[in-house]
């Protein structure tokens, strides 16, 4: 792999260089094990802020925010000294 990573070589699908055909077999075993559509779904308004946070703020409010959470917002908030 010479200049890698700044230059990548396009290698055929039909390559006979065992290297390749290896490479190729780890690529595709780990790309079976993917599920894009069995994903975890955010229903956001699109502006990339995350759909859950209205739920914590609400839960916030009530008292029912759970620990992880609450450490979450905590950190967030934290004042650091200039």
């Amino acid at each position: 792999m010479t200049n890698a990573p700044f230059e990548e070589k396009i290698v055929p699908a039909d390559t006979k260089e065992p290297a390749a055909i290896a490479a190729r077999k780890r690529l595709q075993a780990a790309l079976d094990k993917l599920n894009p559509a069995g994903g975890i779904l955010d229903e956001g308004d699109g502006t990339g802020r995350h759909a859950n946070k209205k739920e914590k703020k609400q839960a916030k409010k009530q008292g029912t925010i759970d620990k992880k959470a609450q450490k979450q917002l905590q950190t967030k908030n934290k004042v650091t000294p200039e």
